[in-house]
């Protein structure tokens, strides 16, 4: 695929992709930690990228899929605790990134046929 291991292809692509490469390896650690997953974690080979492992998973779930789920189950916990600070929409597909000059601040999206806009503060 012509991906070089260290990322500096990627980084090229912009301050975002530049930021994600540099920081990614040790944002990575902190956020499994975090969720509590970071002792089940594997780095396997990824299709199309020569045989360099760049693909994160455990020796029997789906790639990604054990982060997710705790993340998704972390963040439920914190909604049910400070329902007043977060709130964990199912179903709901992001439209719209809604920005105040360069920063994000919220998303459009739609929920059960609805479009709604949301923002954090």
């Amino acid at each position: 695929a012509g991906i070089k291991d260290d990322g500096a292809d990627l980084a090229k692509e912009g301050p975002a992709a530049k930021a994600l490469v540099g920081a990614g390896a040790k944002d990575v650690e902190w956020f499994t930690k975090i969720v509590g997953v970071a002792d089940e974690l594997v780095v396997r080979p990824t299709p199309g990228h020569g045989g360099v492992s760049r693909t994160v998973g455990t020796k029997t779930h789906f790639p990604g899929a054990v982060v997710t789920y705790a993340a998704i189950h972390v963040l439920s916990q914190i909604a049910g605790a400070k329902s007043e600070r977060l709130t964990v929409l199912k179903r709901a597909t992001v439209t719209k990134l809604l920005t105040s000059g360069a920063k994000v601040v919220g998303v459009e999206c739609s929920v059960g046929g609805a479009t709604r806009a949301l923002s954090g503060s």
